[in-house]
């Protein structure tokens, strides 16, 4: 009876740390769910209001390298319409962006979801004339929300803020520290 029961309990532990071995993570694509269709709504509060500015909206698919991109449009409510498209894919815990320089694309990497507050990491950017690294820091983490800070050290001197929360994308974009765009209304597809 005894051996009996130590068999059944070694399998039954066996299953169980043979399940969360092979379990995988997939943190980019809980914090930032990628399917055409999905939308989300920014309003800029600085100026006193809510009124949605600017729209991502995921319209389409693309290759790059071999791997399937998620086309965002973005969409900026200024004086004009002004348009513009990025291209994110996840994979595991890393978030991609493909970007194109002199006709041709790059694939990035723009947020590691595994980082802690006390990590960094340089991620590439490039201009059409050089290639700069940022240096990313996570400036705030919980069990469901991340911020960013992409700086790029030297004459460029750029700074942008990036937060993201599980379940909803992008919820804050600036490149100032305390203002910037932040998520009104996002209409994800299930």
């Amino acid at each position: 009876m005894k051996s009996i029961f130590f068999i059944i309990s070694s399998a039954v532990l066996l299953a169980a740390c043979t399940t969360d071995e092979t379990k995988e993570s997939n943190l980019a694509a809980e914090y930032f769910p990628l399917q055409i269709g999905n939308r989300w709504e920014y309003a800029y509060p600085k100026n006193g209001t809510w009124d949605v500015v600017t729209t991502y909206t995921i319209d389409s698919t693309m290759e790059i390298d071999g791997k399937m991109f998620y086309v965002v449009e973005i969409t900026h409510k200024t004086f004009f319409d002004a348009r513009e498209y990025r291209r994110y894919r996840t994979e595991g815990d890393i978030l991609w962006e493909g970007l194109r320089v002199n006709g041709a694309y790059q694939v990035i990497k723009r947020a590691d979801f595994t980082l802690t507050a006390d990590r960094t990491y340089r991620m590439p950017i490039y201009y059409e004339w050089d290639t700069a690294n940022y240096v990313v820091s996570v400036l705030e983490k919980s069990d469901t929300k991340v911020r960013y800070l992409y700086e790029v050290p030297g004459m460029f001197d750029e700074e942008e803020f990036i937060g993201f929360e599980k379940g909803r994308g992008i919820v804050f974009y600036s490149r100032e520290y305390q203002y910037g765009l932040e998520l009104v209304r996002a209409d994800l597809k299930p």
